[in-house]
């Protein structure tokens, strides 16, 4: 095992297209790291910058005291997990897992000795004599993991290696993936573009957005305090409500400074709905971002509350209803128990605690501290 550090890691294709512009990261032996955004972002081509089946531009790659910028794949001490399995169909699951080893040239004994290992910790040990075609989609991501454990190396890489199973099978393999980490304890560097994915899997989390990163954090951290207006709607199902308000005026009460939030339209100009009042303090800007997680959106008594939401649909999940309305003009969510008694065309009262409303910048969408 080894840390691994990006040290402003950068990418540029054909001269002038950047596709990673510097990055930088301290991944601790045997940390999970998940890198997680939307499709063009970078991070499959960061992995593979790591992996060395793509040439860095700029900046270094450092996997425990080496730098690696020029050592080749096989060099680097990595073994990595892609989508597509890229198991041999003609071998058996044994000889798929033993491979690597044997064109190494590892003695036979200690080649059986890892791959019987490996099977055991992935519960492959019935399948070793069965081919790929014979074996379910989970099985064969099973096999590919296998591969990458007997090799034993300093770093694992997945690339995005749930994406072609179902949904059942991809939280079984969630969970499969956690206990083999907390087995093995092994570096581990995650490509997703699944937010689930990321928040159950790692230790902390890279936000990416246009090959720049967003936000490196806990996946607690990066879901309570977003960093930008991009993590709060990319982190979260529903993603969090944003509204846009500009500040009416500030009192004073027993409870400290107050502020009153007129909520503007999508002209620009404010409309008649106002949240107020917030024990936010003097700080909060003149126009803003009001951002507030479904869940914290609490339906009150009418005299309690700081907004009313016109509710337009209800989707009754169970344990959980989704509210889908306007407030102001402004679309919302809120997230309400299974049981709770809402229905279309009402005027639903709401409140919410200033331990989680969230302020961003208009123009930039940073985070703004109130």
């Amino acid at each position: 095992m080894a840390k691994l550090s990006l040290r402003n890691v950068q990418k540029t294709y054909a001269g002038n297209v950047t596709a990673v512009h510097g990055i930088d990261m301290e991944i601790a032996d045997g940390e999970f790291i998940v890198i997680v955004g939307p499709s063009g972002c970078g991070k499959s081509t960061l992995l593979r910058m790591v992996a060395g089946l793509e040439t860095i531009s700029g900046g270094e790659v450092h996997i425990g005291d080496r730098v690696v910028n020029q050592l080749e794949p096989a060099e680097r001490d990595i073994a990595m997990v892609f989508q597509n399995y890229a198991l041999y169909p003609h071998m058996s699951v044994y000889d798929n897992m033993a491979y690597g080893l044997k064109i190494r040239g590892m003695a036979k004994a200690e080649i059986e000795q890892r791959v019987r290992h490996a099977a055991g910790i992935l519960e492959l040990a019935p399948m070793l004599e069965r081919k790929p075609r014979q074996l379910s989609g989970g099985q064969r991501q099973r096999v590919a993991m296998g591969r990458a454990i007997v090799r034993e190396p300093s770093v694992f890489l997945f690339d995005e290696p749930l994406s072609n199973l179902d949904a059942k099978l991809r939280v079984q393999m969630r969970l499969e993936l956690k206990e083999l980490h907390r087995r093995l304890r092994t570096t581990s560097l995650y490509v997703t573009h699944d937010q689930v994915e990321a928040m159950t899997l790692a230790d902390r989390m890279m936000v990416l957005n246009g090959g720049r990163v967003e936000q490196i954090g806990t996946p607690l951290e990066v879901y309570s305090r977003p960093a930008s207006t991009f993590v709060a709607s990319f982190i979260g199902s529903p993603p969090m409500n944003l509204i846009p308000v500009t500040r009416n005026d500030l009192v004073s009460s027993n409870a400290g400074p107050q502020a009153q939030m007129r909520v503007l339209g999508a002209d620009g100009q404010p409309t008649d709905a106002t949240l107020g009042h917030l024990p936010m303090g003097l700080h909060l800007p003149e126009q803003a971002l009001l951002g507030l997680r479904p869940e914290h959106v609490e339906p009150c008594a009418p005299e309690d509350a700081i907004a009313h939401i016109d509710v337009r649909v209800v989707e009754a999940l169970g344990a959980d209803s989704y509210a889908y309305g306007l407030l102001g003009g402004q679309q919302v969510v809120a997230r309400l128990d299974g049981h709770a008694h809402v229905r279309a065309g009402e005027r639903l009262p709401v409140t919410a605690s200033a331990d989680h409303l969230h302020f961003f910048d208009r123009e930039t969408g940073k985070r703004i501290e109130a």
